[in-house]
């Protein structure tokens, strides 16, 4: 979202009406443990891109590879875009609330919780059995999934998700179409990507079911109601479209590049 007022009415609307004890959306982000969570992505996106490598690029991607590598993924740029999309999307009453819930030692613990189980799930064996688990709970209908469900349904993970994936997933082919890899249309990439959904949305689903239940495993019930009722307020519902919106965004830029890379790699032509 952008639009163009006056510099001196802005700085006169903050002035006016924002009060003494406003958080800053730099604030949010400390709070939110962003570094931590750019660093889990960083660490996920040089995996994928190895794997990109692996898979097309038989020769090796070479030393431009590596740099658009590197500069796709600064976490300096990544948790600068994640923050000034909080504090475009989000209003300064929005942040105080979120502020005030992550800020608290619950809201650290969840956090935290939420961190180490990202971070163990980048290994593939932990992430089987982060996916094993989540059948098997279904299958013993496990107490804990019907909070789990009504969490995932009030932020609207799995069509939030699925649709990122999707978005991801064209921006790639776009960028490889856009650097010469191979000739497509629009209409035909966008087929070929949306044919895809169903088996996204089951392995959406999977991973996202076996990722919560490690994350919030060791939370009880009470903490978990807090989590849920928060994501109903008006400040849990716009940190969810403000997160999803900054990694809409990033991931989408992100996948482009690696697409439009990895083309011109295969072309053996300069980046």
């Amino acid at each position: 979202m952008t639009w163009r007022v006056p510099l001196a009415a802005v700085l006169l609307s903050i002035a006016v009406l924002s009060p003494a004890w406003a958080k800053s959306a730099a604030e949010l982000a400390r709070a939110l443990q962003l570094d931590e969570v750019v660093e889990i992505i960083h660490g996920e996106g040089l995996s994928y891109a190895d794997s990109i490598e692996r898979d097309m690029l038989p020769g090796g991607g070479g030393a431009l590879w590596d740099k658009a590598v590197t500069t796709l993924y600064d976490p300096a740029s990544m948790r600068a875009l994640l923050e000034a999309t909080l504090n475009e999307e989000m209003s300064p009453e929005e942040i105080d609330e979120t502020f005030a819930f992550f800020d608290s030692p619950m809201g650290q613990s969840i956090l935290t919780f939420e961190n180490a189980a990202r971070s163990a799930m980048s290994d593939p064996e932990v992430e089987e059995i982060a996916r094993l688990a989540y059948a098997d709970a279904r299958d013993a209908k496990l107490p804990r999934l019907e909070q789990i469900d009504r969490f995932v349904e009030v932020n609207d993970l799995i069509d939030r998700n699925v649709a990122g994936a999707l978005s991801s997933n064209f921006q790639f082919l776009r960028g490889l179409v856009d650097g010469g890899a191979f000739a497509m249309s629009e209409s035909d990439m966008l087929g070929d990507v949306y044919g895809q959904e169903p088996e996204i949305r089951a392995d959406t689903e999977d991973w996202l079911y076996g990722f919560l239940l490690m994350a919030y495993q060791p939370l009880n019930d009470e903490t978990m109601e807090a989590y849920i009722e928060f994501s109903r307020t008006r400040g849990g519902r716009a940190l969810n479209a403000a997160l999803f919106e900054g990694f809409e965004v990033m991931y989408r830029d992100i996948s482009f590049g690696l697409g439009l890379a990895a083309a011109r790699a295969m072309e053996g032509s300069d980046l």
